[in-house]
């Protein structure tokens, strides 16, 4: 519930420290390296969540709809909408089909970034 409630509050730092204790004392799950990619994205660190995204996938921890918009949702607040869109291929890619939220989020960055045409393809997945 630490990781968690940190995670909601985008407390990273937190979220991280607490994962690396649990790592150490019981080993984490797909929920727990969920909620910290959600951490690091509501933190504004779309570093650090692309990175335990990959972290997640290369653990076979089953990365989730949820991590995945996560990621695209920061990378669209940071301005970075060519990651943003980058990360909702992947998603694709892996059979997991992209949430409202996230493609809102994409479509939102590319449009701002200039990039109508993606944006309209992202808009044109909602519908």
């Amino acid at each position: 519930k630490v990781i968690e409630a940190a995670a909601k509050a985008g407390d990273a730092r937190t979220a991280c420290a607490w994962l690396g204790r649990m790592l150490l004392d019981f080993g984490v799950g797909a929920m727990e390296m969920n909620m910290l990619v959600d951490a690091c994205a509501r933190a504004s660190h779309p570093n650090d969540a692309e990175s335990w995204l990959r972290r997640q996938d290369a653990a076979h921890l089953g990365p989730t709809v949820q991590s995945y918009g996560s990621v695209v949702h920061a990378c669209a607040r940071a301005g970075r909408s060519e990651e943003a869109a980058e990360w909702l291929r992947r998603m694709t890619s892996v059979a997991l089909e992209p949430s409202v939220v996230a493609c809102n989020s994409a479509v939102d960055a590319c449009a701002r970034a200039g990039r109508v045409g993606e944006a309209a393809r992202w808009l044109g997945r909602m519908g």
